[in-house]
């Protein structure tokens, strides 16, 4: 019980001293007022596409998906049950179609599976655990970047505007690490390139 306890421990005092380090040298001055800006766009550009392609080119397999085949059905059901019903709370916060409104839909469908949850499983498990909880994702994580991200894009854009936005750095990173791993190219990535992959990866947690 007490190495469960500490093994789940270790994940989350390293997640909370990086929360603490950044409100440190933000409040100290070290980081300028625009810092939070560039950080948030290595995320997007850079770390987060990272994430997704790396870990979906090795572990988005046709063998993993045939061995996890009724657990992608299983969280694809839910990533549906959850929309629906984050569409019919979300109308209770706010009556009107609203970009609040899509806020609401969005965070009611999802939680945070991968900032959080990918260090923590691997923290407190190993990479096996993870590729089992990665395939498990695939359908929120399509759901987050296709339908979640859409109800955050305000209605008066035009669809090609809309399209630009839903096809960013992350979901073109998604996409391409479903290719490379069912097409077996994922097994060909030069191995600097998976290092220097799986170090911006770690940039996420």
């Amino acid at each position: 019980m007490l190495k469960t306890f500490l093994t789940t421990l270790n994940p989350m005092l390293m997640l909370f001293s990086c929360i603490a380090i950044g409100y440190l040298i933000k409040k100290t001055g070290i980081l300028s007022d625009g810092a939070d800006k560039i950080i948030a766009k290595l995320e997007t550009y850079v770390f987060l596409p990272a994430m997704n392609f790396i870990t979906l080119a090795k572990y988005c397999t046709v063998d993993n998906l045939s061995t996890n085949f009724i657990n992608v059905i299983f969280a694809s059901l839910a990533t549906l049950l959850a929309i629906g019903i984050s569409l019919t709370l979300s109308g209770l916060f706010v009556k009107e179609k609203s970009m609040e409104k899509g806020v609401y839909k969005y965070a009611l469908a999802f939680a945070n599976s991968g900032y959080v949850g990918n260090p923590l499983v691997k923290g407190i498990y190993n990479d096996a655990v993870l590729s089992y909880y990665t395939i498990y994702c695939l359908p929120v994580s399509v759901g987050i970047y296709t339908w979640g991200l859409g109800t955050m894009i305000p209605g008066s854009e035009s669809k090609i505007a809309k399209l630009k936005k839903i096809f960013n750095p992350p979901i073109i990173g998604l996409l391409s690490g479903i290719f490379f791993g069912l097409s077996g190219l994922g097994a060909y990535i030069p191995a600097f390139a998976t290092e220097t992959l799986e170090s911006l990866k770690a940039c996420m947690g």
